[in-house]
């Protein structure tokens, strides 16, 4: 058994992390251990399916090229594989999917604790709830809470939390109070909360003796001007401009001058009592202001947690957290026995990200696989991309688990594989200088702090060209900087980058979400393709606006606005809403309405009311109107008799438009593992380094629990409290600086080509460098005079960097991901395992022709053009009435094609086929063929693309039939007809090959067959078969 390093690994951005932790993954299963052994996770999705993802495509790879296959053997810790190995290890990889552990963290803990329902108390049939129900169990809290016969205290201590800071209803308050400390409620023990005690002041004699000396002490004019203003604020209880303003900030920052003239020791004692006195009144507000917070919490955590567990829903936080209270040293050994497997080797991704609470459920697994002589421990992170400290991610967990675990092996990546030499000089020429901005202030330590964790990065990618410029946006009308000027000019930066190289795929990233709404708008009223990372609300269509409307309606019939928006649209006729409808037939129709969502459910009648829209619409809004019903399908489970409810959740989901776009706009959090050709970045004119948290904690270490909490207060408050809570506010700033600076590491280290920074022109009323990542940028790159608008204010490298490209570094177009690669590669002949999914299309050919490939052959241009036919003859109902709308059947040929193939040619070809006698007659409504025994009053009915799931020996067959006809006698269906189209290119007089053809599809087409008869319980005689061949215009009935 083959002894693998325990491994520990720095890597930085484009290095190459998760190449090094596949290469860990293929080593384990080239040594032989059973991929169950392996446990490797990351912090998204996303993340894990590149994972593995990147695992098959490189034993793919390996398994054909014998290149390849040297290459995986040169970076595994095993011995050298074979191609037949690969080929092995491949198939039971796919035919094990369901084993494999290359998941998120949140999914590895739901699994363990659905091990532990019983000891972990939660109710049977629990879950975890969507962002929607959760924020509906928490607004009932709250609201219950305010129902309670504590409501008087709980305003109280809103109040106060909220003194002087906000206007917000005490709801929404008590909602941001929820949100932002609930899980610090959690993890910090209830005695650290009411630690902190009320200070007395100095008492009554005290402060007058002290007013009395500086009364009377001789003080230059100066000094005496100042301390008359000093005492004349601190008499009206102005405690905040005492502390802040003349003598008493001097004495609290302990610097006894004023105007160069010493302050008298007498004078600074008696000052010194006065600042006791004044700041007894903000030290004391903070800790009730502590202690109200945690009083709230507790109530609100009471009612919160039943909530949980009488609609059975709970969050991945919940979970974490009582894995984290149960984890001992014997974890692993109970997980294992009811997850069915030990974990040997643990892979961990992104480790930077991981929460104490996530560590300490990971802990005892690390620490057996660590003691197992054949088990290895892997982790792999980059402290300076560590930008998730808000959710409880902690960084310096990398230092922490060297001094937990013991020995590890440790290795830095500073090499990209990713970026050009411009783009890297400009990232080492930015982190080297952060310390430059002269306004660092509190946040120097933690500048410097950041700095200290970087190295020089340098490139394998020496030949790329590249460019960066830093570029100011246009002042507005005004004369001033505004943030519209500034997502025009960074539209206009993306339409240039387009036009110069057309191929590149182009990130635009921001800071907010709303900054990415801006920017999608900016840039669709540049006519350019914009797609929404994460996906957007569908409520950003047309048609789902107007659905919506339609659905206000129905839920409020007085709703006027919404009656006419629906009233004089597309839809109108297929509801029966007419201009002339009085409101009380109106109301009724309503109901009407109303009653078939309740009967037919949302999915299906969002369907039928939204047909003409998908008939009309453009591409893009179809697909917004398709996932609109597949939300309500979704959604159908949980429905209420209120349509609001369902309105509240299509606006609150985010769906991603598939259709793939050369643009994507993004916020910085989401483009972390990414990379692009161009990247335009902008919104970086926020304060440095954003706004303060909530409240501050103190920990003796970064995975101890937390000792100390306290309210957040302003730097002039901070001066005056006791050295412990000083501490902790400078150690918050400090962690706040380095977070704010991953996130513009980040940022600058997507770019492989060409990276374009935008950013506000100086307003007049500007003397210094604003304290913001911008000035931070432009300080680091030492540009030294004030820059103006419309200007490149800095740049390195060539402008015209898309003119050299070699052909094997330019962009091409819409790249496919990883997952979507195909790789000519045919796997042997196999047993198809119990339960295994068969497609009727892998039938083809018969059992000689069975196979279980993983991945497909290379599309072919004959491939690429039968694809296109066939998606346009399945939208072809009759062809009686039919007319061929051009923009609707190109926008499917370019979701298909993209630029591959001349869609002009493609439409030509397809006119003539649609003209052909014997298609005229297949899908012809009178002339389509009828099964015998189907009565002349029967109905024809068609269905496009019908897919199917049915259960077959030994697994489950699904499949798409291109069309099928239903026979109906009323609403029976008596009879059926399954029609597939094949665009095998076929000459008239080969009648040999023609017949070889009909042979070899026979088995897809009968299994069509079965599968209609399952579903409507057909006799095998009342379900027919016909293969048409578009090249012959041949119709062929098929028969068992």
């Amino acid at each position: 058994m083959r002894t693998f390093q325990h491994r520990l690994i720095r890597a930085s951005a484009g290095s190459g992390k998760t190449f090094q932790l596949s290469n860990r993954f293929l080593g384990v299963l080239a040594a032989g251990d059973a991929p169950a052994e392996i446990l490797a996770t990351t912090f998204t999705r996303k993340a894990a399916g590149e994972i593995l993802d990147r695992i098959m495509i490189r034993l793919a790879e390996a398994a054909r090229d014998p290149k390849k296959l040297a290459e995986l053997n040169s970076f595994i810790e095993a011995a050298p594989v074979t191609q037949e190995a690969c080929v092995a290890t491949l198939r039971d990889l796919t035919r094990q999917l369901h084993r494999l552990r290359v998941q998120t963290l949140d999914s590895f803990f739901i699994q363990v604790a659905q091990c532990f329902s019983f000891e972990m108390g939660f109710p049977p049939g629990w879950s975890i709830a969507d962002e929607v129900d959760d924020s509906e169990l928490r607004v009932n809290a709250i609201e219950e809470l305010l129902r309670e016969h504590e409501a008087k205290l709980v305003l109280e201590i809103v109040h106060l939390m909220s003194k002087g800071e906000t206007t917000r209803g005490v709801s929404q308050l008590m909602l941001d109070a929820a949100s932002q400390l609930y899980g610090l409620f959690q993890e910090t023990p209830g005695d650290v909360w009411t630690a902190l005690k009320t200070l007395k002041p100095p008492k009554q004699e005290e402060i007058d003796a002290a007013r009395k000396l500086l009364l009377e002490a001789p003080l230059d004019k100066r000094m005496t001007k100042a301390r008359t203003e000093d005492l004349a604020r601190f008499a009206e209880g102005d405690f905040g401009g005492f502390l802040e303003k003349g003598l008493a900030k001097k004495v609290i920052e302990d610097d006894l001058t004023f105007y160069r003239a010493e302050i008298p020791a007498d004078v600074a004692r008696a000052y010194q009592t006065l600042i006791d006195a004044a700041a007894c009144e903000p030290y004391n507000l903070l800790v009730r202001q502590t202690e109200g917070a945690f009083q709230l919490l507790e109530r609100f955590d009471a009612i919160y947690r039943r909530l949980k567990f009488q609609s059975q829903a709970y969050r991945f936080d919940d979970v974490t957290r009582f894995l984290s209270r149960q984890a001992n040293a014997d974890t692993p050994t109970r997980v294992a026995y009811r997850l069915d497997g030990h974990i040997n080797h643990l892979l961990l991704d992104e480790f930077q990200d991981t929460s104490p609470a996530q560590w300490s459920v990971l802990r005892p697994v690390a620490r057996r696989v660590k003691a197992q002589p054949n088990g290895s421990f892997f982790c792999v992170g980059d402290v300076k991309q560590a930008i998730y400290g808000w959710r409880g991610g902690v960084a310096e967990i990398f230092e922490e688990v060297v001094s937990e675990l013991g020995e590890l092996d440790e290795a830095e990546l500073q090499v990209s594989f990713r970026s050009s030499p411009v783009v890297i000089d400009f990232v080492n020429l930015v982190a080297r200088n952060l310390h430059r901005h002269p306004g660092l202030d509190r946040y120097e330590d933690g500048v410097k702090r950041w700095q200290t964790l970087f190295a020089d990065h340098s490139t394998a990618k020496t030949n790329l060209p590249g460019y960066v410029s830093v570029e100011t946006a246009p002042y507005d009308e005004d004369g001033d900087p505004s943030d519209e000027a500034l997502f025009v000019a960074a539209a206009e930066r993306v339409c240039r980058s387009l036009e110069n190289s057309p191929g590149s795929e182009v990130g635009v990233l921001v800071r907010t979400n709303s900054a990415v709404r801006k920017m999608i708008f900016e840039l669709r009223q540049r006519g350019v393709t914009a797609s929404e990372e994460g996906g957007g609300t569908l409520t950003d269509s047309a048609s789902v606006q107007l659905m919506m409307s339609l659905l206000q309606w129905i839920d409020h019939p007085a709703d006027t606005v919404a009656r006419f928006h629906v009233q004089n649209s597309p839809i109108a006729e297929t509801i029966g809403l007419t201009p002339q409808m009085g409101t009380h037939r109106a109301s009724e129709l309503a109901q009407t309405l109303r009653g078939e969502l309740l009967t037919a459910g949302y999915g299906a009648t969002l369907r039928r009311w939204s047909r003409v829209l998908v008939e009309i619409g453009n591409s893009r809004e179809r697909r917004r109107i398709e996932q609109l019903i597949r939300l309500a399908h979704g959604y159908q489970g949980k429905s209420t008799l209120r349509t609001s409810d369902f309105i509240e959740f299509v606006e609150t989901q985010r769906v991603a438009d598939p259709q793939a776009s050369a643009v994507r706009v993004m916020t910085i959090h989401q483009a972390k593992g990414l990379q692009f050709d161009v990247v335009v970045l902008l919104d970086l004119d926020h304060n440095f380094p954003g706004h303060p948290p909530g409240f501050v904690i103190e920990r003796s270490a970064p995975l101890a629990p937390v000792t100390g909490i306290v309210r957040y207060a302003n730097k002039d408050v901070q001066k005056i409290l006791p050295p412990r809570l000083q501490r902790m506010f400078s150690s918050a700033s400090t962690q706040q600086a380095v977070e704010e600076l991953c996130v513009l590491y980040v940022a600058i280290t997507r770019a492989v080509h060409a990276m374009h920074i935008v950013i506000k022109p100086p307003s007049a009323r500007e003397k210094n460098t604003p304290r913001t990542m911008a000035g931070l940028v432009t300080e680091a790159l030492e540009v030294n005079r004030q820059p103006q608008g419309n200007e490149v204010v800095y740049e390195m490298g060539d402008r015209e960097w898309y003119a050299h490209l070699s052909p094997a570094d330019a962009p091409q177009s819409h790249r496919t991901p990883a997952i979507a690669r195909r790789l000519p590669i045919a796997m042997a002949p196999a047993k198809r395992q119990r339960g295994e999914a068969l497609s009727p299309s892998k039938l083809e050919g018969g059992p000689r022709l069975k196979v279980a490939n993983l991945l497909e052959t290379t599309d072919s241009t004959g491939r690429l053009v039968g694809s296109v036919t066939h998606a346009w003859l399945e939208r072809i109902e009759w062809l009686d009435d039919f007319e061929l709308d051009e923009e609707r059947f190109r926008a499917v040929a370019r979701a298909i094609v993209g630029d591959a193939l001349n869609i002009d040619h493609l439409l030509s070809r397809f006119r003539k086929i649609i003209v052909q006698p014997n298609l005229q007659q297949l899908l012809g409504q009178a002339t389509t063929p009828r099964p015998k025994g189907v009565s002349v009053t029967a109905t024809a009915e068609v269905r496009q693309e019908q897919t199917f799931a049915i259960a077959v020996e030994g697994g489950i067959q699904n499949g798409s039939i291109d069309r099928l006809v239903l026979w109906k006698e009323g609403d029976k269906v008596v009879a059926a007809d399954v029609i597939d189209f094949k665009t095998d290119r076929l000459a008239a007089e080969e009648t040999d090959a023609l017949t070889q053809r009909v042979a070899f599809y026979r088995p897809q087409v009968n299994a069509y067959r079965r599968a209609v008869q399952q579903m409507w319980k057909l006799p095998e005689k009342s379900v027919s078969g016909h293969l048409y061949f578009a090249s012959l215009d041949a119709v062929v009935e098929v028969k068992s």
